[in-house]
Formats: C-alpha cells, structure tokens, sequence
C-alpha cells in the first residue's frame, strides 16, 4: 500500500522510478549522444558508483560502444572493475600482435574480456572463472558475442580440486589454496594446458591473467608447453592487502619456465588511470596486425545495434524476415513495385559487397535482385542486377574503388517485367558482407 503521508497530499505511487534511476538514464542519454565526451563518461561512472553504493540486487550499465547492458551486482567491487576496463583502459595495454586467440583467466563479470573482444574485433576468446555468482554475469554480459566461451574453474598449476582462502582486503577477487581438507575442496581447477584442450585450441596467442599472485600461479611449474605458442602473456596487477607495492612480472621467471625463453622480454605499462599491467610480448610476433579491410556483415548476431530502412515493403509478415546466418528475405511486391533493404554502414577501405543470392519460392515468376552501393550523399557508387528463376541460388559480389566513411548499402528486389504476380517471389539475401 502507498504511504498516505501527510494529510490532504496525494498518495505517491510505489512505481515512481527513484530519482537515482532517472539521473543514471539521463546521464546515459548524453553518453550515448556523445560517446566521445570523456567529462560525460567520468561523470556517467559517478552516478553509477553512487547508485552501486546506496542498492542491493543487480544494476547495469548501458555504455555507447558496448551496444548492450553490461550487469553489476550493487555493494561489490563489481562496478570498479568496470570502470578499470571502460573508463580507465585495463584493455589498452600496448601490443606488437594481432592475438587470433584470446584467454582470460579471472575474468569476474566479463568486463576485460568485453573489452577485449572490442579491440580484437576477428579474434576468439574464451573466458575463465571459478566463483559462481561472477559465472553467472560473466555468461550474461559475454552472451552477446559468439566469438566468447566461458569455462566455470579456476586456473591453478595441476588439475585438481581447490577450495576458498579467503577474499582479499579491496574485495578484488578470491584468493584458493590446496591445503584445505578434500570436503572443503569445492571449485574444479584445471591448468592452462588442460583448458586449451578442453576449448580444442592447440594454444592461445594472448593470454591475460587477472588475479592475484597469477604469475606464480601460471609459471611456477617448470616447462608449461602453452608458454611456446604465446605472442604475449599480460599479467593485471592486484592491490596488495598490506598495501606493499606490486613488483614487475619477472623475466627470469619466463626464460626458466620454458628453457631460456630469450625470444621474451617485458614491458611494463603504468599508467595513473588504472591498476598497471605487466606485458611479456615477442620481439617478433607471429600474428602481426591486420591491415587488410575487415569482413563487415550487414546483419550480425553479435552486439550493438546498427540502422536499417525498409521501403516499398508488404505488409504482412512475411514480407521481410531474417533467415539462415546473416541473412533475410524480402517478399518481392507486386508486379512494377520494388522492396529495398537500406544498411547504414562506415566503411573503413572495403572495396567490394557480396551476397548470396537465392529465390526460394516453389513457384511462380522470375525476380530481379539489385545490390547498390551509395554514398552519404545518395550518390551510387556501383550497382548491379541479376534475375532468378524459382529453386536458383548464385553469388553476386559487387566490386568498388576503397571506401571511407558512412555508406549505404541497397539490397532492393522486384518482379521480372512481365510478370503476372508476385506469389511466391522469395527473395533471399544470404550472409551479405563488406570485404
């Protein structure tokens, strides 16, 4: 029931959204109008550290570049270490590689590895973490992203079972140790080895470990084999809970693990924003950034969101849909009409677009399929039509000189001229994609 308050004043409903709520989605509104506005972020991680302190139960956190919600428990270190990876930059260690394989050990709620995937837009990655409440968010806020698995176990030097010491004084993470009775043994551990396996990765070319005491942990037992396929190992440092200062990651410790590793060196990077982290990379990598265009897909199953006009559409269902991986149908309209798909994309040197093309239906006349690129302006670029008969299917790739900035790409479909209906005129654009 509402509290009736003071006589005479109207009763306030229980379903007010609180004023702390309103401030955090206001204060998101101008992020997200502008992403780039580092006075807004600072501001935006204010109010949610105020909002994280006074609740209990789940908050999330909507950030312009994420596309998603990014959940927090309130009352925990949850949102600080958000903050490390979006606000402070934990992720922007400097780097000699392009990593294809990424594998973060201690990765909490998911947040560095969110972050990551952000930065490494073409790699796999996967995700470790032993405590079943950080599991849990840490599965919700990675979901968005195929391209990350999750693996429920601590990482430890042999295969076995570990139970909880104890939390350290910041309440960063959890400390294990194997000196506790069996039946007090209650988290699976696993080596890096046994999880490389597990994922069926014959190695990973970054691994990032962040938890305490994490290169003793990894690199106490001699001769790690994982060690040999590694481009860079980065290790996050942890405050101490007596408050003494963190020391470098050991090259010493690397060239012993794995038989004088002199093809290692460390690099250190600090920095006063965020907790600093230790880098040991090859002089040489063996993935070397990428400089080719990357692969853009029209219609992705990953995170964000991205604009999409459809104009001379049917009206009823199934006049657009998605099908397959990445692709959709258009219900090619009435004969003399044509139905057009617009994508917004911002190309960065892409010089072709390429579809599937398929007419799907089991039946009746023959379509036309259309693909159009246009400038920002509205200007075509290069455009080209093919017509299918019902049951056929072919490739189209749609060549043009390297593009830079905001493009629109048209799929657009129609019946042959001539045609006396549109009964099953399934046009289908399979897995369209920038390259």
């Amino acid at each position: 029931m509402s509290d009736p308050g003071t006589p005479g004043a109207p009763p306030v409903p229980e379903d007010l959204p609180p004023a702390a709520l309103l401030g955090l989605h206001e204060a998101a509104g101008r992020l997200l109008a502008a992403p780039n506005d580092a006075t807004l972020r600072r501001g935006y991680f204010a109010l949610l550290a105020g909002f994280a302190g006074s609740h209990t139960g789940l908050g999330y956190a909507l950030l312009p570049e994420i596309g998603h919600p990014l959940s927090f428990r309130c009352a925990t270190s949850d949102l600080a270490a958000m903050a490390r990876s979006f606000l402070d930059g934990a992720a922007a260690f400097p780097l000699r590689c392009e990593p294809r394989r990424i594998l973060v050990l201690g990765a909490g709620c998911g947040y560095l590895t969110v972050a990551l995937a952000r930065r490494f837009p073409q790699a796999e990655l996967a995700a470790v973490e032993p405590l079943a409440p950080l599991m849990r968010l840490l599965v919700q806020n990675t979901m968005p992203y195929p391209r990350i698995r999750t693996i429920g176990a601590a990482v430890w030097h042999s295969s076995s079972r570990i139970g909880l010491m104890g939390e350290d004084a910041a309440g960063w993470s959890a400390r294990f140790t194997d000196r506790l009775p069996l039946e007090a043994r209650h988290f699976r551990a696993l080596t890096v080895a046994s999880v490389l396996e597990l994922l069926g990765w014959t190695g990973a070319d970054l691994v990032v470990a962040d938890f305490p005491a994490a290169a003793e942990t990894l690199l106490a037992v001699p001769g790690p084999t994982w060690v040999a396929a590694l481009d860079a190992l980065a290790i996050v440092r942890h405050p101490d809970p007596l408050g003494r200062p963190a020391a470098p990651l050991d090259a010493g410790l690397l060239a012993s693990t794995h038989g004088g590793m002199d093809g290692f060196d460390v690099v250190t990077h600090t920095s006063g924003r965020h907790a600093p982290v230790d880098v040991a990379e090859r002089r040489t990598p063996r993935h070397l950034p990428v400089t080719v265009p990357r692969h853009l897909p029209l219609i992705e199953d990953g995170p964000g969101i991205a604009p999409l006009r459809l104009e001379g559409l049917l009206r009823e269902p199934w006049g657009f849909f998605l099908v397959g991986d990445g692709g959709f149908q258009l219900h090619a309209p009435s004969p003399g009409a044509m139905a057009r798909a617009v994508f917004v994309r911002t190309l960065a040197g892409q010089t072709r677009l390429e579809t599937g093309l398929a007419h799907a239906g089991p039946g009746g006349g023959r379509i036309r399929f259309t693909v159009t690129l246009e400038n920002a302006a509205g200007a075509t670029l290069a455009t080209e039509t093919r017509t299918l008969g019902p049951g056929s299917s072919q490739r189209l790739t749609l060549g043009f000189a390297p593009a830079f900035g905001p493009h629109r790409a048209v799929l657009a479909t129609a019946m042959e001229a001539g045609a006396a209906s549109n009964a099953y005129a399934w046009a289908r654009f399979l897995a369209p994609a920038f390259g």
